[in-house]
């Protein structure tokens, strides 16, 4: 399934499923999606992953925001705790140790 890009007056990037972007005067709606990268993305490159309209991610944060360097751990619309999520994932404990490593998680 195809993304559509658009940003908005504030140079926020939202990535929607394709054919369900609905255009109201004064605002944008659709179901946030998009395959390999962030669904949204803030100015201050904080990243919100989308997948067919829920928060999702299996390879890393599915939201992360840039100030206070803070990471929350979603999959398939449902958040999680770092160990929780790695459970649900499958992770292996090379992918947790290169996970910890990477996103400075004691």
């Amino acid at each position: 399934m195809e993304s559509e890009l658009i940003v908005d007056d504030n140079n926020v990037q939202y990535w929607y499923l394709s054919g369900t972007i609905v255009k109201g005067r004064d605002r944008i709606a659709g179901v946030n999606h998009r395959v390999g990268g962030p669904a949204i993305i803030w100015p201050d490159n904080s990243t919100f992953w989308y997948l067919h309209g829920r928060c999702h991610r299996d390879d890393g944060p599915a939201v992360h925001y840039t100030s206070g360097d803070s990471f929350t751990w979603w999959f398939d619309g449902r958040n999680y705790t770092f160990k929780e999520w790695c459970k649900v994932t499958n992770k292996t404990p090379e992918d947790i140790l290169y996970l910890k490593l990477k996103y400075k998680i004691s």
